[in-house]
């Protein structure tokens, strides 16, 4: 395998690692939090609520990691000195479109 494919797939492996981190880490913050007020919907039974709340947190874990990553190169990309919400608003735009 040559150089610079194995350079690549170390590199995709690396984000890979890095994206499951930053995934378990939010996971683990929203854990705490309780969407019952948003998801109590009318004629939800307590379990889909439950079901519904761990599903919300799953997809919001995720995208917290996404816009993370994003908001990291962005940061490297613009010289940025760290990472913080405008970086990650830009993250969010660039993700919209």
């Amino acid at each position: 395998m040559p150089e610079e494919q194995r350079r690549a797939g170390g590199k995709k492996d690396a984000e890979a690692t890095i994206a499951r981190e930053l995934k378990e880490r939010a996971a683990i913050a929203l854990d705490e939090t309780d969407f019952e007020q948003l998801l109590n919907l009318p004629g939800m039974s307590e379990q889909e609520n439950e079901a519904t709340d761990v599903a919300l947190k799953h997809l919001l874990a995720e995208k917290a990691a996404e816009y993370i990553i994003g908001a990291a190169e962005i940061t490297n990309k613009k010289k940025m000195k760290r990472l913080g919400p405008a970086a990650l608003f830009m993250a969010a735009e660039q993700e919209r479109w």
